[in-house]
């Protein structure tokens, strides 16, 4: 049913169906999955980075999802979360040049708040 309303484009009602399919099946990839996609769509990043410990545990975690995830982040503020989340894309998939000096810039901007 999630499904369906998020290709429908009610990602709200999609989230709920969702969060009550993980409650019955908390370790299945498709449901995380589709939930952290969902939770993207609509700008909640840091819902889905609430879903990243159980997605790694299950295998399904990656750096393009946790790289789309820090760049919400970075973009409402939450430089610590983002920063947490580019480390951990880094730990996933350390052949990314790119992040370190993206980390080193945020890790500045967190120095200066």
């Amino acid at each position: 049913t999630g499904a369906i309303l998020y290709c429908l484009n009610r990602s709200d009602e999609a989230i709920k169906h969702f969060l009550k399919a993980k409650e019955l099946k908390p370790d299945s990839a498709e449901i995380l999955w589709n939930l952290s996609e969902t939770y993207l769509s609509e700008g909640k990043a840091k819902e889905a980075e609430t879903l990243f410990e159980n997605m790694e545990k299950i295998g399904i975690l990656n750096a393009e999802v946790l790289n789309r995830t820090a760049e919400m982040l970075v973009n409402s503020g939450d430089l610590n979360v983002a920063h947490k989340v580019l480390n951990k894309s880094l730990e996933i998939s350390p052949n990314q040049p790119i992040l370190h000096p993206m980390l080193e810039i945020i890790g500045k901007k967190m120095a200066e708040n």
